[in-house]
């Protein structure tokens, strides 16, 4: 009898392996660009979400702009930004997001702005470099 509670226990235990092995997904694969560090990437990303939020209505200016800057200060000690372009690329574009929300009042051309420049963030995102409206912003 000890035998057979034994042999319960353990295929009750490895059927309850397997299922936790079953439902966890695996976490996304991020597409960093060439050269991008991936600490850049995961500010960048976050930069756009925030964006994203006030762009949308859910979230306002103010509250955007102190979201936006605590992730480049909690972030950019991790960002080489004086030696690497994509790197200065996405701290350039997430700095200019959060000056345009600290200097401007909510209304619709700050809104636009600011869809301007998370539009150019999710590009350099994907491609490591400055959308052609932004070029101009390019250092040697």
């Amino acid at each position: 009898m000890n035998l057979t509670r034994r042999g319960f226990i353990a295929v009750a235990g490895s059927a309850l392996l397997c299922l936790a092995g079953c439902s966890s997904q695996p976490e996304e694969e991020k597409n960093i660009p060439d050269g991008m560090s991936e600490a850049a990437y995961d500010m960048g990303t976050e930069v756009y979400d925030l964006a994203g939020n006030y762009v949308s209505g859910s979230d306002g200016y103010d509250t955007t702009a102190a979201a936006i800057q605590s992730a480049i200060d909690d972030n950019s000690p991790n960002i080489d930004a004086d030696n690497n372009k994509p790197d200065e690329r996405i701290l350039m574009l997430s700095t200019m997001i959060v000056m345009e929300l600290t200097i401007g009042d909510e209304d619709e051309y700050l809104q636009e702005n600011v869809e301007n420049l998370r539009d150019a963030l999710g590009y350099t995102l994907e491609t490591g470099k400055y959308s052609e409206e932004y070029s101009m912003l390019e250092t040697e």
